[in-house]
């Protein structure tokens, strides 16, 4: 980073980070970096700019963005802000700057290398999403509620609640994202996210234990041994994700 340059810093949100790129825009002026609070890490000598969250300046670029570069484009600044990289507010800023400017035409120019990044991440965004409805394992608690834990590398909970909340329209639900903190929570009406301690216990049902069994005696039945290939499986099915599943669980 060169001396003097400006950072931005913004509150963590998505709103948060709409309002810095509407400040830079009209301020014109051009941040080397937009940065979460939790994630601003000063060097010396650079200049240090935090952005208030504005709700009027968040939806005009909110409502800009399909309208003036492509719905399409939306949707890769949303997957990018819900990715694990450390540089996602620059990543949308730089994107957004170049959108503006390029329209909708901006998607095809992948030798840039912030839009190749942008498609790059919201990419492995949207496909963890999709392991993820795969892979959530619910168990019964006390109360009846379903509980699932798990730990992805984005925050996917937002991408993954429509499915559940179709599938399992009838049943109350939790699932808890212990790597951001965070669980949606459904009611057979509507979800919503809300902070989740990870240190709470879950008191499961006296009935989930054998269903536990069960599941687990029935993974091992249907596999055949013949076929078992460890290497497509853990190509298919991550072992980071294991840990949380209950066929892999001891």
């Amino acid at each position: 980073m060169q001396d003097g340059s400006l950072i931005y810093v913004y509150d963590g949100s998505f709103e948060g980070l709409l309002s810095a790129v509407h400040t830079a825009y009209y301020s014109r002026e051009d941040p080397e970096q937009i940065v979460d609070a939790g994630g601003c890490q000063q060097a010396l000598f650079c200049r240090v700019r935090e952005v208030e969250t504005d709700r009027a300046k968040y939806e005009a670029v909110y409502r800009s963005i399909p309208k003036k570069i492509s719905p399409n484009a939306l949707f890769n600044v949303r997957r990018v802000y819900l990715s694990d990289d450390a540089e996602r507010g620059t990543l949308v800023f730089n994107y957004l700057k170049l959108g503006f400017h390029l329209g909708a035409r901006v998607d095809m120019d992948m030798q840039n290398r912030w839009v190749a990044r942008v498609h790059r991440t919201a990419q492995r965004v949207s496909n963890e999403a999709c392991r993820m409805r795969e892979f959530v394992r619910f168990s019964q608690m006390e109360n009846g509620v379903l509980f699932s834990k798990i730990e992805p590398d984005n925050n996917v909970l937002e991408m993954i609640c429509p499915y559940f909340a179709d599938r399992l329209s009838a049943l109350p639900w939790v699932i808890a994202d212990a790597r951001h903190g965070l669980a949606a929570v459904y009611d057979t009406k509507r979800w919503e996210i809300l902070p989740y301690d990870t240190a709470n216990i879950v008191a499961y049902s006296p009935e989930e234990e054998a269903y536990q069994k069960l599941w687990k005696r029935f993974y091992n039945i249907i596999g055949i041994e013949s076929r078992k290939n460890d290497r497509q499986r853990r190509q298919c099915m991550p072992k980071k994700y294991w840990k949380n599943m209950t066929e892999f669980r001891i």
